[in-house]
């Protein structure tokens, strides 16, 4: 016969259901963006005080008035006391916590003649606390594991930016180094930027008509020197142009658009614009919710397209739900849930509206570089390591651009014939640590872009005489 709930046992159920509502309670709260450490506000007396009206209130609901509405209400507060007064302990502590306390009020649940609903209850609370506690130190596991390769900085050649996810800072110089975890050198280069806040074009003259080159991290040219990037290798082969870098790495379509805008501001002579387009800047543009456990990406410009048109709402951080934020808290705090988290962004693909957005932007940056007379603008589409979307993922995004008349060149499957001409390994072409380009990958796109810069080129000498004399 299995023994009728009393008054007490009733009590210790609510307060174990309070007491292990207090982790969830915690990520709610902070996914809300309120700081329970910020200094000034006595917490810890706070912390006391609700625990004390909690117990108030259940004494109350002993005497029977209301004892439903008060042992919740008790509850709550109860909850609330928990998060704050433990509010500084990591999720581990947490866990340990709940185990001890559901253990003690299994035990004291069985002597008072606990009801069987209420001990399953409290059982299943501590199976979870457990599964916390070993997910915790799965994800210790993983932290501790070899990692296949380390990077070094010295010194920084970006700062944040209020407008942009960051911007190069003028006249800066870092050394970056890249070794596997066996001690064998990936590369050990040094980036150097000019007083304008672009990289260094080492090969760049004095005079001559402006090529500007914009996109990110490969655009850039991490991993390469000064004298390797895609844009001086475009200036040693067309020396009588004047070739600007204006890559920054993480930047996507959202900054190569921005950064298009200022340049343009800044001229109004006859110009060729390229923008060096990865697969990978429909997410830094579009910024899916799945993928916001990426805190990098809170950084980013957050563009919309609506029945107005294309708008600029701030950054990514300025318009976030607390939705967003309680599963930012969640993939922080989970080793778990990040990984399952992971495994759906891995299979992410940009939607109609996301190939939409972007294509919106792109076509946006073609018609302001149409404003100058004899300016061109081009997109050329780079591949990626260790792969790309499928190309009918993106049938939607190449229709637009061509409606549009942009010109988009595709680098793609030129790299594959090039690779399986010469019988290599795509590791010949990129840094197997984190897919940046080697020098061989700029010399096959180098070989492939010759005919259609020289093209370019002509055409923009033909528009109007050279600006600088």
């Amino acid at each position: 016969m299995t023994p009728s709930a009393t008054p007490s046992s009733r009590s210790l159920t609510t307060i174990f259901i309070g007491l292990a509502q207090w982790p969830l309670c915690l990520a709610v709260l902070s996914g809300s963006g309120l700081d329970l450490t910020q200094p000034g506000i006595p917490w810890d007396p706070i912390g006391v005080g609700l625990s004390g009206t909690s117990i108030l209130l259940w004494l109350l609901a002993r005497q029977g008035r209301h004892p439903l509405a008060l042992r919740l209400l008790g509850a709550a507060l109860l909850a609330v006391a928990s998060m704050v007064i433990f509010r500084e302990q990591p999720v581990e502590v947490s866990a340990l916590f709940l185990m001890v306390v559901a253990v003690a009020v299994a035990v004291a649940a069985f002597r008072s003649g606990h009801s069987r609903t209420s001990l399953l209850l409290t059982n299943a609370t501590f199976v979870l606390a457990v599964f916390v506690f070993v997910e915790s130190l799965s994800g210790l596991w993983v932290s501790l594991a070899p990692q296949r390769a380390t990077e070094t900085w010295d010194g920084s050649v970006t700062t944040a930016d209020d407008v942009r996810s960051a911007r190069v800072l003028p006249d800066a110089t870092a050394q970056h180094r890249a070794s596997l975890a066996d001690g064998t050198l990936l590369f050990d280069v040094t980036y150097r930027t000019g007083p304008d806040g672009t990289r260094r074009v080492p090969d760049r003259p004095d005079t001559g008509r402006t090529w500007h080159i914009f996109g990110g991290s490969y655009t850039f040219g991490n991993g390469l020197e000064d004298d390797q990037t895609i844009a001086n290798q475009i200036q040693r082969r067309l020396p009588d142009t004047r070739v600007f870098n204006h890559g920054c790495a993480g930047y996507g379509t959202s900054e190569a658009y921005q950064t298009l805008c200022d340049v343009l501001a800044d001229r109004s002579d006859p110009a060729v614009f390229i923008y060096l387009f990865l697969d990978d800047h429909f997410r830094r543009t579009a910024v899916p919710r799945v993928m916001l456990d990426e805190r990098w990406l809170w950084d980013k410009p957050r563009f919309v397209l609506d029945e107005a048109g294309l708008q600029h709402l701030g950054k990514v951080s300025d318009n976030l739900a607390w939705t967003d934020r309680l599963h930012d808290r969640l993939s922080e705090r989970s080793w778990v849930y990040r990984r399952l988290l992971r495994a759906r962004s891995s299979r992410w693909v940009p939607g109609p509206a996301d190939q939409d957005l972007v294509a919106s932007i792109i076509v946006e940056m073609k018609q302001r570089s149409d404003l100058v007379p004899g300016c061109r603008f081009v997109v050329v589409r780079l591949p990626m390591y260790p792969s790309d979307f499928d190309e009918s993922a993106l049938q939607r995004w190449h229709d637009v651009l061509r409606n549009h008349g942009v010109e988009v060149l595709d680098f793609s499957p030129i790299l594959k014939n090039c690779i399986r001409r010469d019988k290599l390994s795509l590791d010949s072409c990129f840094y197997p640590t984190d897919g940046h380009a080697k020098p061989r990958y700029v010399e096959y796109l180098m070989e492939w872009l010759a005919p259609y810069m020289q093209r370019w080129r002509s055409e923009t000498s033909k528009s109007s005489p050279d600006p600088s004399g």
